[in-house]
């Protein structure tokens, strides 16, 4: 990469000096003037060279050349650094000795230093994308793990976590910047140093009047750009809070109706609505008179420039020539140029740094679920579920306390609460997704605590109708990429859950992808492949948080028949959004202000229990939206 950016800042290096000498070519048309004191001096300084006849000017006694090509710019830059460099290729290529040999030369450099130029660009730019490739994959990758290693214990359901906004938007920005930031960094700092060099052996005193200048100008647009974004930034915050009042009307109908408001409130309204175009009007003027007064400081300033280079093109007694006041002159905008770029790379650099603090901060998270030194393996569920004393605070909420609760095992029972974050907290804690703030958890006795995750989850999976499928075929997302299940046996589950008609229709039956491009399923179809990866694994608690969407007939006649056919020597436990979930288990525990408030079958409960009773009523009556 440092030999990219190195060429791109030489061969641009090339190009102004190249653009030089085409302008000095159409400045001086290939005609010289030698003094009678220089006479001698040419004379042995073309010797070997061909060059037109020389002729008497008639009047100081000195010769006249014309039609002689780079001859003069070779001449009036003999005794300059850069006078080697011009001197060996004119001597070597006899072309250069004629204007349009010369003119023809510069072309092709132009050409081929261009080209040059695009080259050195490109790979510069696919070699800092490359350096930034490797640290940002690794970035990726330890946020995967650490995602991975960290759980869920979103208890309120399912949304963005962090983990993926700093993998999708935070290592994104750090992608760009540090790929940006690679390409620019050495390739700003080479070519100013070469623009600064250039200018200097031009003319080092004229190159040092124009610096103060040609930077004001720089400084100048780029301060009134800023000063210009923060009075539109501030002008758009005051807007928003008369776009504010002028929305209270679209909430407050029935209120302005009901109280014959609605002349009062359009006086108000349209008051609202002058003060807030008048604002916004107010700020494209100031911010269009800002800039326009920058432009004309900035132009005074290039104007300074080009008026001190100019003067001493013009000057009587020691004339600059006009190709070298115009290499001064591009070296100075270049060197503005990198500079401003440099400015904004030091800007990327903080920027950088500030994601990648976020990213390591994510990383240093110590996660909520550990497994214990000397774990153990957990056998299946056989007996019992025991909560002894278990609470569970997040986020400053109390979501459960004191639970003491016994579930006999290979039974069905319906966790509800009015909250669901308290239903899904005691259902997360099983599979330990979450961990209690105090008491503990017991499969037949045995502390969960002491058992491996792996064993633990191998028998007590949750399902829930908001799960998502990975990006991949059914038969990927069935068995999980699993060597140890077969195709057979996820048509096996398929079929045990009622999706295996439907996947065979499919044109590429269990080869169908699915996921963010792949095949999108009804609510039904979706929950009993769901249903059917968990099946497959056939563990002895199967967790099941039923879809919140609305389900048509055919899909909760199979759904019911699936629980059916679960239920078999296995212990289930349902957050249920439907009435017939609730009658199919065989008791009910409902939850009130983090407590068990009511245990028994959902027909004794609803006779018996007031709070329950109402919950029911709310989420079953007929008149209820959520009625599915």
């Amino acid at each position: 990469m440092l030999f990219w950016s190195a060429g791109g800042a030489v061969s641009l290096f090339l190009l102004i000096l190249t653009l030089t000498l085409g302008v000095d070519l159409l400045s001086h048309q290939g005609r010289l003037r030698i003094t009678e004191a220089e006479l001698p001096e040419f004379r042995e300084f073309v010797a070997g060279i061909s060059v037109p006849q020389l002729s008497n000017d008639g009047t100081t006694g000195g010769v006249s050349l014309t039609e002689t090509g780079l001859l003069p710019t070779v001449w009036t830059s003999r005794n300059k650094p850069w006078g080697s460099m011009i001197e060996r290729p004119w001597r070597t290529w006899s072309a250069l000795q004629s204007n349009n040999g010369a003119l023809a030369g510069v072309s092709l450099l132009l050409l081929l230093i261009g080209g040059l130029r695009v080259l050195s660009y490109s790979q510069l730019k696919l070699a800092a994308t490359t350096f930034a490739a490797s640290p940002v994959g690794q970035l990726r990758s330890a946020i995967h793990r650490q995602a991975l290693r960290l759980g869920t214990s979103h208890v309120d359901g399912p949304r963005e976590s962090e983990a993926t906004k700093l993998f999708l938007q935070g290592v994104a920005a750090i992608d760009r910047n540090l790929s940006n930031w690679a390409r620019n960094s050495v390739h700003d700092i080479l070519a100013a140093v070469l623009f600064l060099m250039i200018a200097l052996i031009a003319d080092w005193k004229l190159t040092l009047e124009c610096l103060f200048p040609a930077f004001a100008a720089c400084w100048i647009m780029r301060y009134a750009a800023i000063q210009a974004r923060a009075k539109r930034e501030l002008v758009i915050a005051q807007t928003e809070s008369n776009l504010r009042v002028l929305a209270e009307g679209l909430e407050s109908s029935r209120l302005i109706r009901g109280y014959g408001m609605e002349k009062f409130e359009q006086d108000r309204f349209d008051h609202h609505l002058n003060r807030y175009q008048a604002d916004l009007q107010r700020a494209d003027v100031g911010e269009t008179l800002s800039l326009r007064l920058s432009r004309l400081l900035a132009v005074f300033c290039l104007t300074v420039v080009l008026f001190l280079i100019g003067s001493r093109v013009l000057s009587v007694t020691s004339p600059l020539p006009l190709g070298r006041g115009w290499l001064i002159f591009l070296s100075l905008v270049g060197l503005v140029t990198v500079s401003v770029s440099a400015i904004r790379t030091m800007k990327i650099r903080q920027s950088i740094i500030y994601e990648v603090d976020r990213v390591y901060r994510y990383l240093a998270t110590i996660p909520e679920v550990g497994q214990a030194v000397g774990a153990k393996f957990l056998e299946p569920l056989s007996e019992s579920i025991r909560f002894e004393s278990v609470d569970y605070r997040t986020q400053g909420k109390h979501l459960l306390q004191g639970i003491d609760l016994t579930i006999a095992a290979g039974t069905r029972t319906a966790i509800v609460s009015h909250s669901i974050e308290e239903a899904r907290a005691l259902v997360y804690l099983l599979p330990r997704f979450i961990e209690p703030t105090s008491g503990k958890i017991l499969f037949d006795n045995q502390d969960t605590n002491d058992g491996t995750l792996e064993s633990l989850r191998a028998e007590a999976i949750f399902v829930s109708g908001s799960d998502p499928f990975l990006t991949g075929t059914i038969l990927e997302n069935l068995t999980c990429g699993q060597s140890e299940y077969s195709s057979h046996d996820a048509v096996e589950a398929a079929k045990l859950t009622h999706v295996h008609k439907f996947v065979s229709s499919l044109p590429n039956k269990y080869d169908t992808m699915l996921g963010e491009h792949g095949e999108t399923l009804e609510p039904g179809v979706a929950f009993r492949l769901h249903l059917a990866r968990a099946a497959l694994r056939s563990p002895a608690l199967l967790i099941i948080e039923e879809p919140q969407a609305p389900l048509d007939a055919d899909s909760k006649a199979l759904i019911d028949d699936t629980y059916q056919r679960l239920s078999a020597d296995r212990t289930l436990l349902f957050l249920p959004r439907r009435m017939s979930t609730l009658r199919f288990c065989q008791q009910v525990i409902y939850l009130q202000e983090g407590k068990v408030n009511a245990i028994g079958p959902q027909a004794e409960l609803v006779k018996q229990h007031e709070g329950y009773r109402h919950w029911e009523y709310i989420h079953f009556s007929p008149l209820s939206r959520r009625l599915i």
